[in-house]
């Protein structure tokens, strides 16, 4: 093959595949998506070339400032059928939330805040003229009150939230002050499909990027990559994306950045990401998915996917990694990883208790890393 910028990317995939499987070296590359051997269709294929595809669309890398730009080999057919399809609907969504947050939660009906002791609240957008009726109908003691929740945009504008909650809460919530300033939206039917399985393939783009032949071979990652497999060989349009990507409801997660800083753990950039382990902490506790952090301008997107150790855990892992995208409450350890080479190191932290939902402040200024090996493939 010619010379091309991700060359050496190439051949320490291609050696991991080796090492894990002790297959032949691929004659061309081994498409991290259809697991095809060949370059595929269009001009850079036929010198012989790959493509280098954002893990972020570059759509979005230019529309969004501080969004990540690195790139991963692909085939160039693979890479452009996804560019003309889903990622133009994620444009709209990632443009959107960045401009203004109110109206991200406005287009779901409403959201969830964390409260100064780990609970969850449902939030639901209301303007200036709503607040004013409010006040005016508790003085006249025709409603008791709720709690707003103001939030500033990355330009300082306001907007608010009414807070949902028994009597008794609103009244302690009154008491103790307002809520910390973060927000993320948890619901299942946030994200239309086709956005849905956008980010996914962004989510899995990155995890290539930081242990290339661990996430082609992980056998619960064969539940991300059919059906892009399947998008791209249908050649489907966004408008079928439901038949392809429903499987990943609850997969996707807004953060709203607050006072804390997401960049250490950018996925794309810093090769961090989150583990998620049941009954025990990793390395020892049963593994069964990973999240990644795509910071954006304001706050990011978190992107969870089936991880496990090994082809006899897979269903199981699986069955787990639904019960979490069904409930994010589920009691069970997250961990952030660093990798550095063939090594993990990883930030000692605390389970999600049943009522807590998952934090990143856990993450930020952890002190200190342990070195651990990667669970086999």
């Amino acid at each position: 093959m010619p010379y091309h910028p991700h060359d050496n990317f190439v051949i320490r995939y291609h050696a991991g595949l080796m090492r894990a499987t002790g297959m032949d070296l691929p004659k061309w590359f081994l498409c991290p998506i259809t697991l095809e051997d060949t370059l595929g269709q269009g001009q850079l294929a036929s010198k012989g070339l790959l493509a280098a595809g954002h893990v972020i669309p570059e759509s979005v890398v230019e529309a969004v400032p501080g969004a990540p730009a690195e790139t991963v080999p692909q085939r160039e057919d693979v890479d452009n059928h996804f560019g003309s399809t889903i990622e133009r609907d994620l444009i709209d969504n990632v443009v959107s939330f960045n401009r203004d947050p109110r109206r991200h939660v406005r287009r779901l009906g409403r959201g969830a805040a964390t409260g100064p002791d780990g609970q969850v609240f449902k939030v639901f957008p209301v303007g200036r003229k709503d607040i004013r009726k409010e006040r005016a109908a508790v003085e006249e003691g025709r409603c008791r009150p709720s709690f707003v929740l103001t939030l500033g945009d990355q330009e300082g504008k306001p907007h608010h939230f009414r807070v949902t909650g028994d009597a008794e809460l609103v009244e302690r919530l009154h008491n103790e002050g307002k809520l910390e300033y973060k927000w993320s939206l948890r619901t299942p039917s946030a994200f239309h499909p086709a956005v849905t399985g956008a980010w996914v393939r962004c989510a899995y783009l990155a995890l290539f990027k930081i242990m290339p032949a661990w996430v082609v071979m992980n056998p619960a990652m064969s539940f991300v990559r059919e059906p892009l497999a399947r998008f791209f060989r249908d050649r489907a349009t966004s408008a079928r994306a439901g038949g392809y990507f429903t499987e990943f409801d609850g997969a996707l997660q807004i953060i709203q950045e607050g006072p804390h800083n997401l960049r250490p753990l950018d996925s794309v950039r810093h090769d961090t990401f989150l583990i998620h382990s049941w009954g025990r902490p990793f390395p020892d506790g049963f593994v069964f998915a990973v999240s990644v952090i795509l910071p954006m301008r304001i706050g990011g997107i978190l992107v969870t996917l089936p991880f496990c150790g090994g082809p006899a855990v897979k269903e199981q892992a699986l069955r787990l990694y639904r019960d979490l995208l069904r409930d994010r409450s589920l009691p069970h350890q997250v961990q952030a990883i660093h990798v550095d080479g063939t090594r993990w190191n990883v930030h000692p932290t605390t389970a999600c208790e049943p009522h807590e939902p998952f934090s990143l402040e856990t993450f930020l200024g952890s002190p200190g890393v342990r070195p651990s090996e990667p669970p086999a493939a």
